[in-house]
């Protein structure tokens, strides 16, 4: 018997594996559960049975894409949840877990999870010209430079979309404001 037979593979929370491909779900509640004997935040979603347990930067990320910090203003809102093959952990690249903006809603649904759609027909990636203007913009705004170009340079920034691309140039500006001496 091999010993990778006796690790059960199974886990009660999402692992990276399940969402490849990516998975648009919509939060259902925000759980506090012990995980090895420490207290964390469990993320549970109405059309998945896994939670996910909410790392500090997918909290970040989630704020992000919902455009609040409230969790109670988040229940019901789509989400979309992807394997970052950067994602690193303790030193190592591992790949991981990552939220990003759910692709955009119709306006009478209210943020909630549209019906399945048929795959668009235009590429909603960045163009080339867009990822340069990112990257000069990036330069720009100095404040955790090194960590925004490495993840310029890892590749993550074609996993944008369009609809993604206004928010994330405001943070930047925002970055970049933040650095000028008053």
């Amino acid at each position: 018997m091999k010993l990778t037979d006796r690790v059960p593979t199974s886990s009660k929370y999402l692992k990276k594996t399940d969402v490849i491909p990516e998975k648009t779900v919509t939060i259902k509640a925000f759980v506090d559960e012990m995980v090895d004997g420490v207290q964390k935040l469990a993320c549970y979603f109405e059309n998945t049975e896994k939670p996910m347990i909410v790392n500090s930067t997918n909290a970040q990320l989630i704020a992000f894409a919902l455009e609040t910090e409230d969790m109670e203003s988040m229940i019901g809102k789509a989400i979309t949840l992807w394997n970052d093959p950067t994602v690193s952990y303790q030193g190592q690249r591992t790949g991981g877990i990552r939220v990003k903006r759910a692709p955009a809603m119709p306006a009478d649904r209210g943020g909630h999870m549209p019906p399945p759609a048929q795959p668009p027909e235009l590429d909603p990636r960045l163009t080339p010209d867009d990822v340069a203007s990112l990257q000069q913009q990036v330069a720009m705004a100095g404040k955790r430079e090194s960590d925004l170009l490495e993840w310029l340079e890892s590749g993550s920034i074609y996993s944008i979309t369009q609809d993604e691309l206004p928010a994330i140039r405001k943070w930047l500006d925002r970055q970049v404001t933040a650095d000028v001496p008053q």
